[in-house]
């Protein structure tokens, strides 16, 4: 246990920080969790500034959740484990004091925040509990305070109240945390992670109401990069449903004519093809993260203007300048402001000796093992990448026809035909064809 007490001159605020750690670990559908409050024995602290007193009680409880299942909220409130502390106040004067208990999401954290469960109970004298708030963490409002930089921490309000003035105030509260009965262990993410919290009081402060993400077709941008951030983003991700049953955003491309200078407009549509974690050490990072792809065709293109793959993707005369200037260009800045650069690898023909890999990259074509899978000998590729949370969910060969229906380009170079570049095809099968024949683009990018 850590007790760390922050008092800044001139003002009425102290700060507690009681630090309780929980550790999760998920493997083969089992859950093994442990919260603990390492410390044995009582320690009674006290800090007092401009008349106001506050003293923080830190008891012998221990809470230690081993081998257990994720709880409904019955077994998780009924517990004999939990976290107890207690608020202390003295106020001589006419003043009251606000003060806010709040949870901290803390480094390391990887669980998604909708998978923990947080119940806080008032106990009176008798040990009676009264319970004041019953949540998943992602759903507490966000806690600031104008006098404490809390701007770069995931800092949620769990409850507010008041010490009265002119009495020698004690409340103990009692804090009980589990794993949600509807955590989806088929779901990667959810694997091998873990989650910590610290559980702090404030004197005075704010909150600010938190955005809880819906959907990737109607969310913000700025509440999924959020989501993203939290990483909270289970409700954005791709499901087993088929093509036709993703979720898809539109977005507007604004076109420049080079010659005339005139803009035209057209509606495209994004769906989510990954947001899971690459934990293999793969090179490319065109299949890691928050990966958004196009659900359509912008427009059909050449490769090459001849039949080559010679230089691979990124010495295409045609493909790589459209994708990587025409293309983002034409994105929305608010677009534009949230992907990161990633660094792509491409596979090699049999004229050249090594993949080639770009850095910073913002827009991409997809991979043959990206879209397939089949780790295949002719990808060249293959183990600096991996399949897309999509693709891998979605396996049938309908689900990889892009809305116009029609064949689209890979950045895969052939490795066994010098003129030839791997596509999909009008159908959704593998297939590779003459460099300069005239497919779909239709790229990727990530966002964080």
């Amino acid at each position: 246990m850590e007790v760390v007490f922050i008092m800044f001159n001139k003002s009425n605020i102290v700060v507690l920080f009681i630090l309780m750690t929980a550790i999760m670990f998920i493997t083969g559908g089992v859950s093994y969790a442990m919260i603990n409050n390492k410390t044995e024995g009582v320690k009674i602290n006290s800090i007092t500034t401009s008349g106001l007193a506050f003293k923080y009680t830190e008891g012998k409880n221990k809470i230690d959740i081993k081998d257990a299942m994720p709880m409904t909220d019955l077994q998780g409130k009924n517990q004999s484990n939990y976290f107890e502390f207690e608020v202390s106040g003295i106020t001589p004067s006419d003043k009251e004091i606000p003060y806010y208990i709040t949870t901290r999401k803390l480094n390391g954290s990887n669980i998604v925040d909708s998978a923990i469960r947080l119940y806080l109970t008032k106990v009176d004298t008798n040990g009676n509990e009264e319970e004041i708030r019953l949540a998943n963490f992602n759903a507490l409002d966000q806690y600031t305070n104008d006098k404490i930089d809390l701007s770069n921490k995931i800092e949620k309000a769990l409850y507010n109240s008041k010490v009265p003035s002119k009495t020698n105030y004690i409340q103990k509260y009692r804090l009980r945390a589990w794993i949600s009965y509807d955590l989806d262990y088929t779901n990667p993410q959810n694997n091998g992670v873990n989650f910590s919290i610290s559980v702090n009081v404030y004197a005075n402060g704010n909150i600010k109401k938190s955005i809880i993400p819906t959907s990737f077709a109607t969310d913000s941008w700025e509440t999924i990069i959020g989501a993203i951030k939290n990483n909270d983003t289970s409700v954005y991700a791709p499901t087993n449903q088929g093509v036709n049953n993703q979720v898809l955003r539109p977005i507007t491309l604004t076109f420049t004519d080079s010659l005339t200078g005139e803009t035209r407009e057209e509606t495209h549509y994004l769906r989510v093809a990954n947001t899971t974690k690459c934990i293999n050490g793969e090179l490319s990072e065109t299949a890691c993260g928050f990966v958004v792809e196009f659900a359509d065709i912008i427009d059909k293109k050449n490769m090459n203007t001849t039949q080559t793959n010679i230089g691979g993707y990124p010495s295409t005369d045609v493909m790589f300048n459209y994708v990587t200037n025409t293309v983002y260009n034409s994105l929305p800045d608010e677009v534009k402001n949230i992907i990161i650069d990633t660094t792509v690898v491409s596979s090699y023909g049999p004229e050249d000796n090594s993949n080639f890999i770009t850095s910073k990259q913002k827009l991409y074509l997809l991979s043959r093992q990206e879209v397939f899978g089949d780790n295949s000998e002719m990808d060249t590729s293959t183990i600096a990448t991996r399949q897309l949370d999509y693709y891998s969910l979605n396996p049938n060969s309908s689900d990889r026809v892009k809305k116009q229906a029609w064949w689209w380009w890979l950045r895969s170079a052939d490795h066994s035909n010098n003129q030839y570049f791997s596509c999909v095809s009008i159908d959704g099968d593998l297939n590779n064809h003459y460099a300069n024949l005239a497919y779909g683009v239709s790229p990727a990018f990530r966002i964080g």
